[in-house]
């Protein structure tokens, strides 16, 4: 089914109309429904931050490459992914926001943002860190939405921050099979089979 209003201001004439009277002006979001493949990030650009200067998990990149991604720092990318699991206090969540600032403007349109934290806080500050890191997606979600790009934070559970597990959330969150999930702060499990 087709949507109205994005046909409408598809066309030149609709265009102007629907700016003249201030209706918003859609744009179509890239989506798969297709068969799953093996490697879903092949062919796709991915740019990976940490706070700081820590350097990303290492699970996090084999994650990445078994999928068929490539990561890379100067190109236009088609998802960003920000290893917030190092952030423990105020100035790590300062590198943070000034890093994912500059990398959301190298960001395709239509493109994805996955924000990795993890769900154990040893103190109050951390688990400060940790619901900004939350708040920080939400808002991040809303800002980049109108290029129909979308962003999502995954809390890691004990053990979810193995390779095989973070390859099962880049398989859907940094590809198109997410169009319509955005603004959401999921908890990430280990798989227990």
């Amino acid at each position: 089914m087709t949507d109205r209003l994005l046909s409408f201001v598809q066309h030149p004439w609709g265009r102007r109309v629907a700016r003249a009277i201030g209706l918003p002006q859609p744009m179509a979001l890239r989506r798969r429904d297709d068969a799953w493949q093996a490697q879903e990030l092949t062919g796709r650009t991915l740019r990976v931050i940490s706070p700081g200067s820590a350097a990303p998990m290492p699970s996090l990149l084999t994650a990445i490459a078994a999928q068929g991604g490539t990561v890379a720092d100067d190109a236009l990318a088609s998802a960003l992914v920000i290893d917030a699991t190092g952030c423990r206090d105020v100035a790590a969540l300062q590198a943070l926001f000034m890093q994912a600032q500059l990398a959301v403007s190298g960001l395709a349109p239509g493109g994805r943002v996955l924000a990795l934290t993890s769900s154990g806080a040893a103190d109050a500050a951390q688990a400060a860190c940790l619901q900004a890191v939350s708040g920080f997606i939400r808002a991040l979600a809303k800002e980049i939405g109108r290029r129909g790009a979308t962003a999502n934070a995954l809390v890691l559970a004990e053990g979810a921050a193995s390779a095989e597990s973070l390859s099962g959330a880049l398989r859907f969150f940094a590809t198109d099979r997410s169009a319509y999930v955005s603004g959401q702060v999921l908890t990430w499990r280990k798989d227990t089979e």
